[in-house]
């Protein structure tokens, strides 16, 4: 029997305050990896690997900047509208706009946002 794991994690990283302290997002999980992997008897975490890196679409990003971040968001449903009222103004990938039901879920990463989409929110 086995004992090992392979552990996905995710982490919102703010790429500009690791570049002030002459940091990269690969070099900041190396280092925290071989801290936070260390037992007494040896080592925890024995690999690692950073599989990707996107950008945070524009409304997480401000959420940090104007602290309204709340733990979490940036791992929850989030939803592409269109600026326009009324039910019809979300989007899903099979009907185009339609009502918040119909919605596609999309996680907050920048390049997944319909190309159709003005804002992108939290879904409640």
């Amino acid at each position: 029997m086995t004992t090992l794991k392979i552990v996905t994690l995710k982490l919102l990283v703010d790429e500009a305050e690791l570049a002030a302290h002459g940091r990269t997002v690969d070099s900041y999980i190396t280092a925290l990896v071989a801290s936070a992997g260390k037992t007494e008897n040896g080592t925890a975490i024995i690999d690692h690997s950073v599989e990707s890196e996107d950008f945070a679409c524009t409304e997480l990003e401000d959420s940090v900047v104007n602290d309204t971040y709340a733990p979490g968001d940036f791992v929850r449903s989030w939803l592409a509208t269109e600026d326009k009222q009324g039910d019809n103004s979300y989007w899903s990938n099979k009907y185009g706009l339609c009502n918040k039901d119909l919605a596609t879920r999309l996680v907050p990463i920048e390049r997944y946002r319909p190309y159709k989409a003005t804002t992108m929110v939290i879904d409640q």
